[in-house]
C-alpha cells in the first residue's frame, strides 16, 4: 500500500515543523521522512517546566509534582543554543520533492526496470553511469550527492545516505542492507552541527550484506567487506576486512577469495 502523509507538530524548542513522509508497504524500513522547519516560534514554550522526556509540562502538573515531594531537587532544565537548518530553500524543496515524487515512482517499479530508475536519480541530479543497477528497494537520501559508475550493482534496501558525496567506482557491488552513511554530527558541539563528510568507494569492491561505512572514509579499489563488517577507517587495495570495526586479515589476491557478502537482486 503506497502511503503519504502531512505532520504538523511542535517540537520542545517552540519550533513549528512541517513533515511530509511517504512509503510503501507497512515496513517502517520503506518508509522515507523530510522535515521542512520554520522559524516560528512560541515565547510561552520558554516559560514552562519539562517532565524528563524533554515534554512540555502544564502549570498545574508541574505545582502537584512538587507538591508530591516538597524536599525534592529542582530539576534544572538546560536550554540549548538555537539550531539553524543546514538546507537553503532551494535544498529544502529539490528533498520535498524527491521524498514525495522521486520515492513513490522508484518504489512502485518492477526490479527488472533498471533504465527506468537510473533515468529517476539522473532527473535528481545524480551522476550515473552504463549498466548500473538499483533495486527498487534501496534507499537513496539526497540523489544529487551521488556518482556511481559503470556497472555497479546496488542490492535490496542497500541504503545511500548522501549527506555528503557518495561516490561509488566502476564494477563495484553493494550488497543487500548495507548501509553507506556520508553524514554525521558533530557531536561536541551544542549546536549538533550537520557534518556532510565524504565516503569513496573504488573499482571493483564488494561490500558485504549489513556492513557500514562511516563518513569521510575511502575504500581502496579491489577491497571486499565481509557481512556485518564496519569501516570507520580508509582500507588498502585488494584487502579483505572483517569485524566492527573492520580489521584486514589477507589480501583478497593471495586467498581466493570468493564474494559472499553479496547475492543477486
Amino acid at each position: 500500500m503506497q502511503g503519504i502523509g502531512l505532520i504538523l507538530r511542535r517540537n520542545q524548542r517552540g519550533f513549528c515543523q512541517i513533515g511530509v513522509i511517504s512509503g510503501v508497504g507497512g515496513n517502517p524500513e520503506s518508509f522515507f521522512e523530510i522535515e521542512i522547519w520554520f522559524d516560528r516560534t512560541f515565547p510561552e514554550a520558554d516559560s514552562r517546566e519539562h517532565d524528563r522526556t524533554g515534554e512540555l509540562m502544564s502549570p498545574k502538573a508541574t505545582m502537584n509534582s512538587h507538591e508530591l515531594n516538597p524536599n525534592a531537587e529542582t530539576d534544572t532544565f538546560i536550554e540549548e543554543p538555537p539550531r539553524e537548518s543546514p538546507w537553503s530553500m532551494r535544498a529544502k524543496v529539490l528533498r520535498l520533492c524527491w521524498g514525495v515524487l522521486g520515492v513513490t515512482l522508484w518504489k512502485w517499479t518492477p526490479v527488472g526496470m533498471w533504465g527506468f530508475r537510473r533515468s529517476v536519480l539522473r532527473l535528481f541530479g545524480a551522476r550515473i553511469g552504463k549498466g548500473v543497477r538499483l533495486h527498487p528497494s534501496v534507499k537513496v537520501i539526497i540523489p544529487w550527492n551521488i556518482d556511481i559508475a559503470d556497472g555497479v550493482i546496488v542490492h535490496q534496501s542497500a541504503i545511500l545516505y548522501a549527506l555528503g558525496p557518495i561516490r561509488i567506482g566502476k564494477d563495484s557491488e553493494i550488497g543487500p542492507h548495507a548501509h553507506i552513511c556520508a553524514g554525521t554530527h558533530d557531536f561536541s558541539d551544542p549546536a549538533f552541527t550537520l557534518l556532510r563528510q565524504p565516503i569513496t568507494i573504488g573499482e571493483r569492491c564488494l561490500i558485504g550484506i549489513g556492513s557500514f561505512i562511516a563518513p569521510d572514509t575511502v575504500i581502496a579499489d579491489g577491497t571486499i567487506l565481509e557481512p556485518r563488517c564496519a569501516m570507520y577507517t580508509n582500507t588498502e587495495a585488494g584487502g579483505v576486512y572483517i569485524g566492527n570495526p573492520g580489521k584486514r586479515i589477507v589480501p583478497a589476491s593471495d586467498s581466493g577469495h570468493v564474494a559472499s557478502g553479496a547475492v543477486s537482486a
